[in-house]
């Protein structure tokens, strides 16, 4: 016996009339609280046990018939969530009958709210999203009459995992994008494209690998879905299979015709050895731009991101970015700008993205590349500013002789240096802290 408790306007749209004496649930859920909320012209149902307040999203369709549909989906969390699939059984059937009625808690109301309002969010800036993928995603709130507890994580505990086994081979993914609490990833076995959810999931980054004790996969709205534990993540572009960006020949750069300073004034120590190199060839790297339209002046993917950054809207900048990383991890400025996002957070995180695009960058260089790609040739950009923002973060991170080694070589590609890497080299050779005014 389920008693389904459900605000008055979902009692009236789905025609329910609640009975005058209201039986006890027999679930170990309890009862559910139940409401109807809409998102531009569509409808949902959102749906939440009172023990722990799992919630469960439902099209308008699906409302028609609740008593059957509810229980499905539940099902299809649980499994997913690795509770004991005699559990899940046993609380689907008890699930069978179902009787209406009146909501009688203002604190379950309010967690329903609430999950109503994060819906309406996550689907306005993610729609279409699969309501089985965001039924997860809010099931991973803390929730405040929980004791700030996940009902992610309360459910299985009251229902009972599932009991752990080590017989799934392990799994490696390359990451293509990272979107809430999804990521988009490639199987390097060849089993094509899968969206995992996993533990830890913070900092996935695009063209990263990781291997995955999977727990569980289905399929959803079109997608494959896989659940498990990350037990690993290394950069290995090598095995990414990308085809390297093309170099191409732009003449030689001769230090004779460049400026380095007033006449008279001293060559600066950093120079000396460039100039005494003498001519080397210029290239200009192959940018990736997927999404770019040449005839609109507006059309440029990573301006339109850095305005929503600007705008106070850097979720909205990282999903632009990702989408191009999606599309083409070799589009080096999405993984510059990623790292830009993430480096007031913290450079940890932030030199990974920067890496990244410096190792997918190397493919075209080879291992003794010694000639020179100007910033005044625009799509060599990219590419150093991955490798400046390297730098910035080795220094922050008080790697001091690599972080030397990232500025000098910035000085050897592009010896005008646009990004002021002379004027930092000096205080990272001695070894002094990285400053929110250093750069």
């Amino acid at each position: 016996m389920l008693v389904l408790r459900c605000t008055q306007q979902l009692l009236r749209r789905l025609g329910k009339t609640p009975p005058t004496a209201v039986p006890e649930s027999t679930t170990r859920l309890g009862d559910w609280y139940g409401t109807a909320f809409q998102v531009g012209r569509r409808r949902y149902g959102l749906f939440i046990p009172e023990r722990t307040r799992l919630p469960i999203v439902l099209e308008a369709a699906e409302l028609r018939r609740l008593s059957a549909a509810l229980p499905e989906r539940l099902g299809q969390v649980l499994a997913i969530l690795g509770v004991d699939p005699r559990a899940i059984a046993e609380e689907r059937a008890a699930m069978t009958e179902v009787v209406f009625a009146p909501t009688r808690s203002r604190s379950l109301l309010g967690s329903l709210n609430d999950f109503v309002s994060m819906a309406r969010v996550w689907m306005s800036r993610r729609y279409p999203i699969p309501l089985l993928e965001l039924s997860l995603d809010l099931a991973e709130v803390p929730v405040g009459p929980l004791k700030f507890a996940r009902p992610c994580d309360v459910t299985p505990e009251l229902l009972g995992r599932q009991a752990a086994t080590d017989t799934a081979a392990r799994v490696e993914l390359v990451i293509a994008a990272s979107r809430g609490r999804t990521a988009l990833c490639l199987r390097l076995d060849g089993g094509g494209w899968v969206s995992l959810r996993a533990a830890p999931f913070w900092g996935l980054v695009p063209g990263e690998i990781v291997v995955v004790h999977p727990a569980s996969e289905w399929d959803d709205a079109g997608r494959r879905y896989l659940a498990g534990e990350i037990e690993s993540e290394r950069l290995d572009v090598k095995a990414l299979g990308l085809t390297p960006l093309r170099l191409e020949d732009r003449g030689e750069w001769d230090p004779m015709e460049e400026y380095w300073g007033e006449d008279g004034d001293p060559i600066a120590e950093w120079a000396k050895p460039i100039i005494a190199r003498g001519p080397r060839p210029s290239f200009e790297m192959e940018q990736v731009l997927p999404g770019m339209d040449l005839d609109d002046p507006d059309g440029d993917p990573i301006c339109r991101s850095n305005d929503l950054k600007d705008a106070g809207d850097p979720a909205g900048a990282e999903e632009m970015l990702m989408d191009l990383c999606e599309a083409d991890l070799r589009c080096l400025d999405a993984h510059a700008h990623l790292g830009n996002l993430m480096f007031d957070l913290g450079a940890e995180l932030a030199i990974r993205h920067y890496e990244v695009g410096v190792r997918i960058g190397e493919l075209s260089l080879g291992e003794h590349f010694d000639g020179v790609l100007p910033w005044g040739l625009i799509d060599n950009r990219p590419f150093l500013r991955c490798l400046y923002g390297y730098g910035l973060c080795l220094w922050r991170l008080e790697r001091f002789d690599e972080a030397g080694d990232v500025f000098e070589r910035i000085l050897w590609l592009n010896p005008s240096d646009n990004q002021g890497a002379r004027i930092v080299i000096d205080a990272v050779r001695a070894w002094h802290p990285w400053t929110p005014e250093a750069y």
